[in-house]
């Protein structure tokens, strides 16, 4: 699991750098992939070893299972999660530099950011105990707003697109940043919350699966 973590986080913030700082394609139209949602998946994945452990006997028994389970790993993810959104302003702070027309999108990919972790968070503190009653909302909710607003620079070529855009064209970079850290704190919030919520509830089989 830590393996496929760092190989998220290489490969997100590797593409992150090439596509807003060595190569920015500045072409009208030009698709843009949010690459950053690679490396914030990587909280994810310390989530999942906490709750692998629960195959140990040794775990199970252990007066810090509940430490083990859940104080640890959520406060390692909240503190990942921190960390890959800061980096992901970063690189877009200094791909700014080198290609201010590109100011909107990366704004607008750090808003997408925020929500994608907001969205995790909710589901990070629930599927471990209820699998199928968060996975598939997540996945629909997903798809859909990956469909109407994963490409900032297709956003007024649909009506919820436009929509957003009235919202959020107003909005400065620094605005963006700030919107997409408080919608990634929220998540971490709602991550905690959630995991506390659901804390006696049998870990799902569908999880070991």
């Amino acid at each position: 699991m830590m393996i496929l973590a760092s190989l998220f986080i290489i490969l997100g913030i590797g593409l992150d750098i090439t596509q807003f700082v060595i190569l920015p394609d500045t072409e009208e139209g030009s698709p843009v992939t949010i690459f950053s949602i690679f490396y914030m998946l990587a909280g994810m994945f310390i989530m999942q070893c906490s709750m692998l452990l629960g195959m140990s006997q040794m775990v199970l028994t252990s007066p810090k299972k509940r430490k083990i389970f859940f104080t640890y790993p959520v406060v390692l993810t909240v503190l990942m999660n921190l960390c890959m959104y800061g980096i992901g302003v970063v690189i877009r702070v200094i791909g700014i530099q080198k290609t201010p027309e590109l100011t909107n999108v990366m704004g607008y990919t750090l808003l997408f950011a925020g929500g994608f972790t907001l969205l995790i968070g909710i589901v990070n503190g629930l599927t471990y105990k209820y699998y199928w009653a968060s996975f598939i909302p997540f996945l629909i909710i997903w798809v859909l707003g990956y469909y109407l607003l994963g490409n900032p620079m297709e956003l007024e070529h649909n009506q919820m697109g436009t929509r957003v855009l009235e919202v959020i064209g107003k909005w400065s970079f620094t605005e963006r940043a700030w919107i997409g850290f408080a919608m990634c704190l929220v998540g971490n919030v709602l991550l905690i919350f959630f995991t506390r919520l659901v804390y006696r509830a049998p870990i799902s089989q569908y999880i070991f699966r």
